[in-house]
């Protein structure tokens, strides 16, 4: 009777073609494996930066430190007041315009230095009776993105990849930037424009704010002549409310050296969203 488990099997280094099909394949992962947390935005051309979430913290630092109220309540707590201090020197939020500050400064904050590559560390085959199937041995970084490393070693990532992978782990920018998909779309101008005109004009109500913000003389006007329950002025205070609580909580931590970052404004939203659809279903079963 044949035994199909004894096999003759064993594992033998080809070295005789290590050092060359090892450099081949260096110089293949130098060219397809880019640094890809290299941000997208960072390669945006000069024309387009203001478009970016790199102009905005630079817009909100330079907005937040004309407000003393808001620097006085940074500075009393002493690990705040050191970010802050920090942020400050980097940003040069009172110096020329941003291009000006991108080209001196800005950009060497978000770039990225050095980026762990796959290493191939050499050939070996196995040989199992007498058939010999050849093996590439590597060390794969599991700190640059599932994708990249999917797209050559499909089977082989999708058994050992980490499921608590952070995909900026490796970042090594001095300035950690790396926006979500909702904050590529947020209207960050608006939200600047509602926090200033709201700390500068604390007694107003918030649809006069965000008429403010926004330079909108006629509709203040016509709004003006409206009573407090008119459907728009409600409309109104509610939005420009919402968008004052992300604003302040954008440019708290813009000041000590993270943006953009909302995460308690953005968790209490799903949580009040989360609530309404509980309700609307309750009321449909009803």
């Amino acid at each position: 009777m044949h035994d199909d488990t004894a096999k003759d099997t064993k594992t033998v280094t080809i070295t005789e073609v290590d050092a060359s099909k090892v450099a081949e394949v260096k110089a293949e992962l130098n060219q397809l494996h880019k640094n890809d947390i290299v941000k997208d935005l960072y390669k945006q051309s000069e024309d387009h930066l203001e478009q970016t979430a790199y102009y905005w913290w630079w817009k909100f630092v330079s907005a937040g430190v004309k407000q003393s109220s808001v620097i006085k309540e940074l500075v009393a707590d002493t690990e705040k007041a050191q970010a802050l201090q920090e942020v400050i020197a980097d940003f040069e939020p009172n110096s020329d315009a941003f291009k000006v500050w991108w080209r001196r400064k800005g950009r060497d904050l978000f770039k990225e230095d050095t980026v762990p590559h796959i290493i191939p560390m050499g050939i070996t085959a196995e040989t199992n009776d007498g058939f010999t199937t050849p093996y590439v041995a590597l060390l794969v970084p599991l700190s640059i993105s599932k994708k990249l490393l999917v797209d050559q070693f499909k089977l082989i990532i999708d058994s050992y990849f980490p499921e608590n992978y952070m995909r900026h782990a490796a970042s090594t920018a001095k300035r950690k930037i790396h926006p979500s998909k909702k904050d590529k779309t947020a209207d960050f101008h608006y939200l600047l424009d509602v926090w200033t005109a709201r700390t500068e004009n604390p007694e107003l109500p918030f649809w006069q704010i965000h008429c403010i913000a926004t330079k909108s003389e006629e509709l203040l006007e016509e709004l003006k002549r409206k009573d407090s329950g008119h459907p728009i002025k409600l409309k109104l205070k509610s939005q420009t409310e919402q968008a004052y609580k992300q604003a302040d909580e954008l440019m708290r931590n813009a000041l000590i050296g993270h943006f953009p970052k909302d995460d308690e404004f953005q968790k209490k939203k799903r949580g009040e969203e989360k609530s309404k659809r509980s309700k609307s279903q309750k009321a449909k079963q009803q």
